[in-house]
């Protein structure tokens, strides 16, 4: 690009900056980068969905059956978002670690991968997260884009028998948990995204 054309395109981003300020735009402002992940609208924040789990986890632990059907009415089976199930060696894997310690495998869940195929496992992970553009336009152009993330997240991992009439979950740990979140990411150049922008907004007349 000609350095008559680039110093064009930052006067133009500068002048756009102002225009988009002052103007109401369907989902806000064009050149914010701001957004919101969230896993599930199910809880409020992250002491909610904890103890959504830990109701869960006192049945399981109590003797009560508990069943996927169960944990899918709850928010934490198989068939909600962001829930993954795996095989029963996995399960092990995500215990022992790179030990290969099979010491370091709960009782609960050995009982359950000793029956190999009857045997899986499930992670539902529970986030909240807002990600926020921090760099300036101007910055936008020169260098990276900086990210500042907030919010939270927790993932819960349940140990599931197959059983002859159904499947009933044996054991549940909190596999990680983040109640604050507090990141700053550095990604890759900005500078062609931000002249696409201004080149689909001047199709428009701006």
């Amino acid at each position: 690009m000609r350095m008559g054309t680039l110093c064009a395109v930052m006067i133009s981003a500068v002048l756009l900056t102002g225009a988009c300020s002052s103007m109401s735009l369907p989902g806000g402002d064009f050149l914010q980068r701001e957004k919101t992940k969230t896993s599930d609208e199910k809880w409020i924040d992250f002491e909610d969905a904890k103890i959504s789990f830990g109701d869960i986890k006192s049945h399981i632990d109590s003797g009560k059956t508990v069943t996927v059907q169960d944990l899918d009415y709850r928010g934490f089976g198989p068939n909600t978002k962001n829930a993954n199930a795996f095989i029963y060696t996995k399960l092990e894997d995500l215990f022992m670690g790179t030990t290969n310690d099979r010491s370091r495998i709960p009782d609960d869940v050995a009982r359950c991968t000793a029956k190999k195929g009857d045997c899986y496992g499930l992670l539902k992970e529970i986030s909240n997260e807002k990600h926020q553009g921090k760099e300036s336009l101007l910055e936008r152009i020169t260098s990276k884009e900086e990210t500042e993330i907030t919010g939270w997240k927790f993932t819960a991992l349940f140990a599931v028998e197959k059983r002859e009439k159904e499947e009933v979950v044996v054991a549940a740990y909190l596999h990680d948990e983040k109640p604050q979140i507090a990141n700053v990411e550095k990604g890759s150049d900005a500078r062609k995204s931000l002249i696409d922008k201004i080149g689909i907004l001047s199709l428009f007349g701006f």
